[in-house]
This record gives structure tokens, C-alpha cells and sequence, in this order.
């Protein structure tokens, strides 16, 4: 027997129950990076100084020591990929997660994530020039580009210098496609076939880096778009994403 009103309840349990696995998402997706980040960072600290003992202690050091020190390199690998294997069982849970698509105003979208990254931004003094005004709506899962592009955010925080501008501009590519182009000035982004993105100097940073930009990349391409980088060396990079309005998709 179908109650009044209860397919229309049994629809939003269901969207609301999507929405908090998205959310669910994207913080077991922070939670892992930040972790991989830290790890890689404290223990090349420890590499570092396991590596100064042994060079300064060449012949000097006890059979039981050596022993210990291994061990924990042993243990500090082990205990990377262990997060390491858990980062990418989420990311592949996400690519398996169906699309809720809606029609997105761009610059709509675009003046809100601003405003939610306004505070991080301000940290570095950094600010924004938005000239996105167009009236182009495309068809998106809001809640997971919402949450790709404020990750892009963060790279360009990182990568822009202390007191620069950002700007932002959106054009239209032919009939069916919209164009978002994001400028800093800083250290370069360089995209290495397209697969990853080194950012930063270190190992560590460069592996929790390149987690944010594989995520923003499988987004933007989970919905029919494309992402690349152009960088020049001293100056810094420009951000190019392609979506699809509502008339088709980029092939």
C-alpha cells in the first residue's frame, strides 16, 4: 500500500542519503591525504636522521642497533602503504559513485567557492579577481565539483606568492562548452602526462599534491570535461578546465 506523499519522502531520504556519503567522501578523502602528507614529512625527518647516525657512527655502531634502525624503515614503509593502499580504495569507491546532475549556474558556482576559501586565501594576503560573469549552466554533480575545485583552491594557496592576485575568467568554446581559467603568480604547476602534478619540492608534498589534483582531474573528466596546466618557470601557471553546458560534451 503506498501511503500519500511517500514516494516523494522515500526520494529525499534518498537524496539526503546520497548527499552525506558524498560528504563522507570527501572527508575520509582529507583524512587520508593529510595523513599521507604528515607520515611523509616526519618520517623523511627520521630517514634523515637514521642516515646522519649511520654516517657518523660508520664503525662504531653495535650489530643490535643497526638492527633497530632497519627496522624502523621497515616499519615507517609499511605504515605508508598501508595509507597509502586505503587513499586509493576510496578514490576508487568514488569513480564507482553515480552522478546526481542539476543545472549549476558557473559563475554562481564559482562566487561561493570563493567566498568558503576567502579565509584561507587571506592567510597569504592573497586576492582574487573575479571576472567570471557568464551566464552559461551546466549539468553537475554540485557537492562533488564544489568540493574539487575549493581542492584547487588549496593548490594555488600553496603556490602563490605571499601578497599576488588570482584571476579567474570564464569564456565560452563554441557551441557547447564553458571554460574556466584560473591564474596565479608563484611557483608553476608542471602536469607530467597528464597523470600527476608535481607541486612541490619534497617527496611528501608532492605525493599529498598530487592526490588533489588526481581528484579535481577524475571529477572534471567524470563529467564529460578535461583539465590541463600551463606553467612558465619564475612567473607561474594558468589552470584551464573545460565543461560541457548543457547542449553537449567535450569529446
Amino acid at each position: 500500500i503506498l501511503l500519500p506523499g511517500r514516494p516523494e519522502r522515500e526520494r529525499a531520504i534518498s537524496k539526503k542519503y546520497e548527499e552525506e556519503l558524498t560528504k563522507l567522501y570527501h572527508f575520509l578523502d582529507d583524512l587520508l591525504n593529510n595523513l599521507l602528507y604528515e607520515l611523509r614529512n616526519s618520517f623523511s625527518q627520521i630517514h634523515l636522521t637514521i642516515n646522519l647516525i649511520e654516517i657518523r657512527n660508520r664503525s662504531r655502531l653495535p650489530d643490535d642497533v643497526k638492527e633497530r634502525l632497519e627496522e624502523m624503515r621497515e616499519e615507517m614503509d609499511y605504515a605508508l602503504n598501508t595509507v597509502e593502499k586505503s587513499s586509493r580504495r576510496i578514490s576508487s569507491l568514488f569513480k564507482e559513485m553515480p552522478l546526481k546532475r542539476k543545472p549549476v549556474s558557473i559563475a554562481e558556482l564559482l562566487r561561493e567557492i570563493l567566498k568558503e576559501t576567502r579565509g584561507l586565501l587571506k592567510m597569504k594576503r592573497i586576492t582574487v579577481k573575479n571576472l567570471c560573469e557568464t551566464p552559461a549552466v551546466t549539468l553537475l554533480d554540485e557537492t562533488l565539483m564544489r568540493g574539487s575545485l575549493e581542492a584547487l583552491m588549496e593548490l594555488i594557496y600553496f603556490r602563490a606568492e605571499v601578497e599576488s592576485e588570482v584571476t579567474i575568467f570564464c569564456e565560452q568554446v563554441g557551441e557547447g562548452a564553458i571554460q574556466i581559467v584560473i591564474s596565479y603568480v608563484g611557483d608553476e604547476m608542471e602536469v607530467h602526462g597528464e597523470e600527476s602534478l608535481d607541486v612541490y619540492e619534497t617527496s611528501a608534498r608532492r605525493e599529498f599534491f598530487r592526490f588533489r589534483y588526481d581528484f579535481l582531474k577524475s571529477v572534471v573528466e567524470k563529467h564529460g570535461g578535461r583539465i590541463w596546466v600551463e606553467s612558465m618557470e619564475g612567473v607561474g601557471s594558468t589552470v584551464f578546465i573545460e565543461l560541457p553546458t548543457v547542449k553537449g560534451e567535450i569529446r
